[in-house]
């Protein structure tokens, strides 16, 4: 479902024999509220247990953030919604006069993509503001981490978002696209982060606008995002994971 490729086709089978094998499992887990989501429109059967992230290399990173400085980490794919998040960078320095840069970072999955997000920044002037680094050494990629002020996440789809919880809990103020998978991520309010809408240009320049402004409440903001994502560590998914495998055995 991460793309509209055969739609009709994948919806007729999730319809089908995904609804029949829902049913003859004994235990049934979804990993994600999105999934939980999903597959609530087959069966009221199953438990949420969210992905387990590895939290440790990031609740332990001592942040230190410099004005201006942006992240996105994560794989160079088309979902991935980059090209949205150069059209905003564009959008933002016209509006704000204060300087930025914006690093991006992971390996290319579609050959030729990471050319074409360099032309689009080109031509939009942006070659001193956005970098695309490529898949680095994890110490590395912990160092732009830890050195952002703004961690941008522009995908138009995600089942998770296993980047985001890392930022989060690494103390990077998250600014999210508006997608079901991320809004989970972020407490009413905006107490934790923020979501934008990538797609419109304006409206994202906007929120990470806002971001940067966050002041004397920035300190909260990074406390509270950093709690959040410890809801999706694997102290909070073990126990979560052995009832369901408890409840299994107890059956039979």
């Amino acid at each position: 479902f991460h793309t509209a490729f055969a739609r009709r086709l994948k919806d007729a089978w999730f319809q089908t024999a995904t609804r029949a094998l829902v049913h003859a499992v004994d235990g049934l887990v979804y990993t994600s509220d999105q999934d939980a989501d999903l597959f609530g429109r087959i069966t009221r059967r199953g438990t949420l247990v969210r992905s387990a992230v590895e939290l440790g290399p990031w609740r332990t990173l001592a942040p230190a953030p410099e004005a201006g400085r942006f992240v996105t980490t994560g794989r160079v794919d088309v979902h991935k919604g980059l090209a949205d998040m150069v059209r905003a960078l564009a959008v933002l320095r016209d509006r704000d006069p204060r300087p930025f840069h914006a690093h991006v970072v992971g390996p290319e999955v579609v050959t030729g993509l990471l050319a074409s997000l360099r032309g689009d920044a080109s031509a939009l002037g942006l070659d001193d503001r956005v970098s695309f680094h490529g898949k680095l050494e994890f110490a590395d990629m912990q160092d732009h981490v830890r050195r952002a002020e703004i961690g941008l996440f522009p995908s138009t789809y995600e089942s998770f978002g296993l980047s985001v919880v890392e930022a989060m809990a690494a103390g990077v103020v998250p600014v999210l696209n508006d997608i079901r998978a991320f809004r989970y991520f972020i407490d009413p309010g905006e107490r934790n982060g923020f979501v934008t809408k990538f797609a419109d240009a304006s409206a994202a320049a906007a929120t990470i606008q806002r971001a940067r402004d966050l002041g004397e409440s920035r300190a909260g903001v990074v406390a509270a995002s950093r709690a959040s994502a410890e809801r999706y560590g694997w102290e909070a998914a073990v126990g979560e994971i052995e009832a369901v495998y408890a409840g299994v055995v107890g059956q039979r």
